[in-house]
């Protein structure tokens, strides 16, 4: 079997269907600088950091419009996020610990961003992310808007502090409930922490209020069973005796694993982590040897537990229909197996693992039933000598069913 051609054959196949899968558009509107509030539908990405442009169009038919931060006030999907424009001081001062500086004292600069709306109401809680960084806003009835501060700093080389000024704020300014200090210090600067504080807040002051987190997303967990066939071949080469260069027979086999699969809270619920254990074996003979006689005299037995871990990104074609493509590395352990020439045993060779990627192309429907083919690299099963390469590849087909 020839693994090789399914690797070009499956890249081609991958790209088609990337492109072919269908782009998600939901209603939803945007105001422009005039204040004309501008009725569509919006490509919706789950932003993670917040967006500086969207996708726009009137109707389904209509052409694909690029709307950007200066053109707009606001925009929002319907029944989901919404995004307001706001010009802002805010500290972009770093949390990573490498990046960390000895100053207590937030830095601001004034940017024109557009923040999530998390809390409206008369007291309003917003963020603003972007890559190693997060910041909450807010404004009341009463008080402009600002940035909750919170700041990280070295203390002393190898100490970290903080700077929980936030604190203080809400004390001072958002505060209907009379909160004692010690109380409020209990709230974390943490998304789910504030919009907690701020909504008690706003049942306090009798306001109406509303909330734009849409359906609020956890982390998904999810077990597939997983049997399949693996398509299998080893070619052994040595480099100082072309004598024992030898090809074994391609083997078909059966394989069942267990995957354990977290979907990740955003983008659409796109990406996943997936772990999958499976046993795998692999039991032939020398199908073609380099001096082109037919006497059998080689023979492996490989038996390997399985350890693949990846990234899986979804494409979603329709409310019950997705492909999907996984990406990953594969740590294998060899069990008891054995490779050797001439019909000797006493001669064989020590066998190992061997390590290598994976790649698979899969469909899925209803979020339960799936199929894939899988692809993995070839992995050195005689690592161990110098003049062996023992090159195993394989592929498998894959059924997929969820259990929970």
């Amino acid at each position: 079997m020839k693994i090789n051609n399914f690797i070009i054959f499956y890249f081609l196949l991958a790209i088609s269907f990337t492109t072919s899968a269908q782009i998600t558009f939901e209603h939803g509107y945007y105001i422009n600088n005039e204040g004309l509030k501008v009725d569509g539908l919006i490509k919706n990405l789950d932003w993670v950091y917040n967006p500086v442009q969207f996708d726009f169009k009137k109707s389904i038919n209509a052409p694909i419009n690029n709307i950007e931060l200066q053109d707009i006030k606001e925009f929002g999907i319907d029944g989901g996020s919404k995004y307001i424009k706001k010009t802002v001081d805010i500290d972009k001062s770093s949390n990573d610990i490498v990046s960390l500086t000895s100053y207590r004292i937030p830095t601001f600069e004034k940017e024109t961003v557009l923040l999530k709306v998390l809390i409206e109401g008369s007291a309003s809680l917003y963020q603003y992310q972007e890559q190693n960084l997060i910041r909450f806003f807010y404004e009341t009835s009463e008080t402009d808007l600002k940035q909750l501060v919170y700041k990280r700093y070295l203390l002393t080389p190898g100490r970290i502090a903080s700077n929980n000024n936030y604190w203080q704020q809400l004390l001072n300014e958002v505060n209907c409930l009379k909160k004692e200090a010690n109380e409020i210090q209990k709230t974390e600067y943490k998304r789910s922490d504030l919009i907690k504080y701020f909504s008690s807040e706003n049942k306090c002051l009798n306001a109406d209020f509303k909330s734009y987190l849409g359906n609020t997303k956890n982390f998904g967990f999810n077990l597939n069973l997983r049997p399949g066939l693996n398509f299998t071949d080893l070619k052994v080469e040595n480099s100082s005796d072309k004598g024992i260069n030898a090809n074994f027979y391609s083997q078909t086999s059966f394989r069942i694993g267990i995957e354990t699969e977290l979907v990740f809270p955003f983008n659409k619920n796109k990406w996943a982590l997936i772990f999958e254990p499976y046993y795998e074996y692999y039991n032939s003979e020398v199908s073609e040897r380099s001096d082109n006689t037919n006497d059998p005299f080689g023979s492996v037995n490989y038996k390997t537990l399985n350890f693949p871990l990846g990234a899986r990104y979804y494409m979603y074609l329709s409310p019950k229909s997705s492909l999907y493509v996984n990406l990953g590395f594969q740590y294998n352990f060899a069990l008891n197996s054995t490779l050797y020439f001439d019909q000797n045993e006493e001669n064989s060779l020590d066998v190992k693992a061997g390590q290598n990627l994976f790649f698979g192309l899969g469909y899925q429907f209803n979020k339960k039933y799936g199929v894939e083919f899988r692809l993995h690299t070839e992995r050195d099963i005689l690592s161990d000598y110098l003049l062996y390469d023992g090159n195993f590849q394989s592929a498998a087909i894959i059924i997929s069913y969820k259990l929970f």
